[in-house]
């Protein structure tokens, strides 16, 4: 199909892309804040419903915490499977002084689309969907089948996604998987990012005595807390940067040498 084809789609249905995405925008589902949990539900519900009206099975997998909008077009016999993952939650909005317009009222400003959510992660989560709905238009089948999982957990860590998942391996098996959630060098630079790092959150608590110290008397001698903090926090790594956490890296699996070359980046931009 020549480019023109996809072109010409994209013209005729402009003005209706930018209306559904902007009303994608609106819903305040800060994921991190159980005050918009109401918000949350109802953009997986509206999310899940577009995605049926462009031609997907949708489902909505309640968690303890958001739901998984679970979407499938799965219809080419022994082919192979895509699982693109994307998440519909948004980071909150504070300080709001600082927003020169509504977060939640999408506005256009020299080109550009300002909302929460607008790059992370709406705006990828929709113009990957809005791909899919010109591909099932234009070529009416695929030639793979395709499975769509969209979480409302991923700014807070994913605590019932996680379940979601380990409940649904049989529905989630796949040949290839995509997650459409990073960014590009720039405007005029695509990429295809080959992975991320995690992260790992912790509180500890050190304490030291129950009544004041004298420093005069006892500085130097007794343990100070912080000390003791800044000693453990030490530890974490070894000189070369890598985690020193005894049995941290035991279910790490080691590159091949094929995998490896793809780290080898060259410095020098190339056009």
């Amino acid at each position: 199909m020549s480019l023109s084809a996809w072109e010409n789609w994209f013209s005729n249905h402009r003005e209706k892309i930018f209306q559904d995405f902007f009303h994608f925008l609106t819903f305040k589902s800060i994921g991190t804040d159980p005050t918009f949990d109401r918000d949350t539900k109802a953009c997986a519900s509206w999310l899940a419903e577009y995605l049926k009206e462009c031609g997907m099975e949708t489902a909505l997998w309640e968690t303890s915490g958001q739901p998984v909008v679970f979407a499938t077009h799965c219809k080419a016999e022994n082919r192979p499977t895509l699982l693109v993952y994307q998440h519909y939650d948004v980071q909150p909005v504070d300080p709001l002084e600082l927003w020169e317009s509504d977060p939640f009222e999408p506005t256009v400003r020299d080109g550009k689309v300002y909302a929460r959510g607008a790059q992370d992660n709406k705006g990828q989560c929709f113009y990957s969907i809005t791909a899919i709905k010109a591909l099932l238009e234009l070529c009416g089948e695929l030639n793979f089948n395709l499975k769509l999982f969209i979480e409302g957990e991923e700014e807070r860590g994913s605590e019932g996604t996680r379940a979601a998942i380990e409940a649904k391996k049989e529905e989630l098996k796949c040949d290839y998987m995509l997650a459409i959630d990073s960014t590009i060098p720039d405007a005029e630079t695509p990429a295809i990012t080959l992975g991320l790092r995690g992260i790992i959150t912790m509180e500890i608590t050190c304490k030291g005595a129950d009544v004041d110290m004298h420093s005069g008397a006892l500085g130097g001698v007794a343990y100070n807390p912080i000390r003791a903090l800044a000693t453990a926090l030490s530890t974490c790594w070894n000189s070369s940067g890598k985690v020193a956490i005894p049995h941290f890296y035991d279910a790490v699996e080691e590159m091949s040498e094929d995998e490896a070359k793809n780290f080898v980046l060259e410095m020098t931009k190339k056009r």
